[in-house]
């Protein structure tokens, strides 16, 4: 039932089997640091219920004792073995004050449901607490914390929310898979490592490589690309609880780092990140909310294509990519006070569009100039936009069947105007051109129903210009050189034209 260690070895299996070991409950078995321990020498005890272990742990070394309730590891342990104290099926708590854990250290533990690593503490090895099922505290206490080993908390089914340390540097393939209830998870950055310009994109620079590639009951199977090559696809298997991301240091999301998540419905994005590469939030159909920081400078494209559930989105940073919210059909708000331009297809086919506040400085420095092609193409339901007087270029099909009650005027500042810009708008009642105005495309207002009056300063008119609008009544032109084919046809309510 008791042992006394006055010598400095235990030999290979010197305890194996010893069933009535620890009985006592009040007893702990302490194991100094001047200890050598061999081979699964307490393996199978038992009765063993609490241990404080300061000498290295061998392989197997409490392997099995199944009554086993709380194990103390000493800031002296430097190496631990494979499986040390696998199956040991009522561990309840492990605390850890030295560097690492060992490979499958705690893996079968099923009810161990607290786990503290405290200061110093830097490597989680591969499947160390594989299967405890009853895991839900983990604390990482240490800032130095380093690592996440290989499916470390693997069918770790009872986690609810997880915090990785921002002093992080590496998590390998698989480290949550099987986490099937968690929720919250707060990761330094996405995939294996922090990416920075220059890395090639991998199957290792994705949210799903975190998750790995084993199957399990309550994950969806994900498939991301990781470039444009169709070949270039990674299949994991991301828990269907998930639904916050919060990402602490990252500075750059690689392509397709998101693609096709179909439970989070928040990406927290940090201050440090500098590019989001194409597609790298696409397709992720629970995702509700999205802020994109200041500190983004540089975009791909398509990076939220057909993320249908999005309904609120913030940009603070100064630009953002093109095909961004590519039939993005549930988006209703939009805020980008600081963008500079909104470039080609960036809201195409955004149905949903209710409200969109743009850059109001007139600071030439920082104003907005440039609405691109097709921006906000097939938007209809937008009521309020702010289109300032310092937007001198609007791209073709730009606000194609756009009838906001805000889109009655263009912006005098105005120099270049798309093929079809305003087309099919049914809000428009009067234009005044200025004659900065000399860029003009073709039916530009082609079909607006409700337009009446228009005043041209200087500039010319386009092919089929007013094409089709029945309700136009007045025309006031002038110094206009050029009146271009089928400007006013079938405009079918015109009176005056001075």
């Amino acid at each position: 039932e008791y042992i006394t260690l006055n010598n400095d070895l235990i030999g290979e299996e010197m305890f194996k089997g010893c069933e009535r070991l620890g009985i006592d409950k009040t007893w702990t078995l302490t194991i100094p640091s001047r200890m050598t321990v061999r081979k699964s020498a307490f393996e199978n005890c038992t009765q063993l219920y609490k241990t404080v272990v300061a000498a290295d742990i061998s392989e197997a070394m409490f392997k099995g004792c199944n009554n086993l309730n709380s194990v103390v590891v000493e800031s002296t342990v430097d190496n631990i073995g494979d499986y040390a104290f696998q199956n040991a099926r009522n561990l309840k708590t492990a605390t850890l004050n030295n560097e690492k854990t060992g490979k499958y250290m705690f893996s079968g533990c099923i009810n161990l449901n607290r786990a503290t690593l405290n200061e110093g503490f830097v490597t989680i090895e591969d499947y160390s607490f594989d299967g405890c099922g009853s895991l839900t505290n983990v604390e990482i206490n240490s800032a130095v914390f380093e690592t996440v080993g290989r499916y470390a908390f693997k069918d770790c089914s009872g986690l609810l929310t997880l915090t990785i340390p921002d002093s992080t540097n590496t998590i390998l393939e698989g480290a949550f898979n099987g986490c099937t209830d968690l929720q919250n998870l707060t990761i330094p950055f996405v995939g294996k490592k922090v990416y920075q310009n220059g890395d090639a994109a991998s199957a290792e620079s994705l949210f799903g490589y975190m998750f790995g590639t084993v199957e399990n009951e309550g994950s969806s199977k994900i498939d991301s690309h990781y470039s444009s090559n169709a070949s270039d696809v990674y299949s994991s298997y991301i828990p269907d609880s998930l639904t916050q991301v919060t990402i602490k240091k990252e500075t750059r999301l690689q392509y397709g780092a998101f693609q096709k998540v179909k439970s989070v419905k928040e990406i927290v994005l940090p201050s440090t990140l500098k590019r989001i590469d194409d597609y790298a939030l696409s397709e992720c159909t629970a995702l509700l909310d999205l802020v994109i920081p200041a500190s983004v400078d540089d975009y791909g494209t398509n990076i939220c294509y057909k993320s249908t559930a999005l309904t609120d989105v913030e940009i603070k940073s100064t630009s953002m990519g093109e095909n961004m919210f590519y039939e993005c059909t549930d988006l209703e708000t939009f805020k980008g006070a600081a963008l500079k331009a909104v470039p080609a297809y960036a809201f195409y086919g955004c149905t949903d569009l209710d409200k969109v506040e743009l850059n109001g400085e007139t600071n030439p420095e920082t104003c907005i100039r440039t609405i691109g092609d097709y921006a906000f193409y097939n938007c209809s339901d937008i009521d309020e936009i702010n289109l300032c007087d310092t937007i001198t270029y609007i791209g073709d099909y730009a606000f194609y069947n756009v009838n906001s009650n805000d889109v009655k005027r263009v912006p005098s500042s105005l120099a270049h105007l798309g093929d079809y810009a305003f087309a099919d708008n049914d809000t428009i009642e009067t234009l005044y051109f200025t004659e900065n105005l000399t860029e003009i495309g073709s039916f530009a207002f082609a079909n607006c129903s409700q337009l009446r009056s228009i005043t041209m300063n200087g500039g010319y008119i386009g092919v089929s210009m007013f094409e089709g609008c029945d309700a136009l009544v007045d025309v006031t032109i002038n110094n206009v050189e050029t009146i271009d084919n089928r400007a006013f046809k079938d405009c079918t309510a015109l009176v005056h034209i001075t």
